[in-house]
């Protein structure tokens, strides 16, 4: 009725159109065809999740290829050349991890005491564990 294809005569209904056309149906197998919803019309969207015929979902997929540097067999990585891999030749075949030129290291702790004065704190200890 809200369509006008029928109309109610007293306690009957006449047809009105011959061949009705259901918009609802044509656009939602437009949502079908096209998953876009900025490609249809908002306002026609927003009718269509409030009478509850569309449900937005997001769907996340990924693609995994092999890369560059694919193996099946996990290969330790050195660290460093060593004078054992000079002599048999084997650096020419082994890979090796980056160095990191920019790295800054340890931050040092206070302060260092001089050789001699560590061996005081040593005698200082020793002399009040002993009760002096």
């Amino acid at each position: 009725m809200k369509q006008k294809w029928i109309v109610k005569d007293g306690g009957n209904f006449k047809k009105v159109v011959e061949s009705p056309v259901d918009e609802d149906q044509t656009n939602l197998n437009n949502f079908l065809k096209t998953t876009d919803l900025e490609a249809h019309d908002k306002k026609l969207v927003d009718a269509y999740k409030k009478r509850k015929h569309l449900a937005v979902k997001s769907i996340k997929s990924y693609q995994v290829n092999k890369g560059a540097n694919f193996a099946l067999e996990r290969v330790k990585l050195e660290t460093e050349l060593t004078s054992a891999m000079l002599r048999s030749g084997e650096w020419k075949n082994a890979k090796f991890k980056n160095y990191n030129f920019n790295a800054e290291g340890l931050e040092g702790t206070g302060g260092h005491l001089h050789p001699l004065m560590m061996v005081r704190e040593q005698f200082k200890k020793i002399f009040l564990e002993m009760g002096f």
